[in-house]
């Protein structure tokens, strides 16, 4: 299976119950109605990626930017051994 394959519905039917990730697809599928280039465009950009690796890196890129480094969502975070909140020492300062 290749990034391109999660956009039809057929190979998502076929294998939701091993992926998670395709499992993902299919609840969006149930849930949305229209394209899925519509409803969901940045997933849908993704299925262009050439391999899960680059899949798998560009979404942990978008979770740390978009979840991680921005105060209003990382202030509900639970803190403890996993995720610690112990700043990190010489970092520097962005712009």
């Amino acid at each position: 299976l290749e990034p391109k394959h999660f956009v039809d519905p057929a190979v998502v039917n076929e294998h939701h119950k091993d992926y998670l990730f395709f499992q993902c697809i299919h609840f969006i599928n149930q849930m949305k109605t229209g394209p899925f280039a519509e409803h969901s465009n940045q997933l849908w950009n993704v299925s262009a990626v050439v391999s899960w690796s680059k899949v798998n890196t560009g979404l942990v890129r978008m979770y740390r930017a978009e979840c991680l480094e921005k105060f209003p969502v990382i202030q509900h975070f639970k803190f403890g051994s996993l995720l610690s909140i112990q700043p990190v020492a010489n970092v520097a300062q962005k712009e």
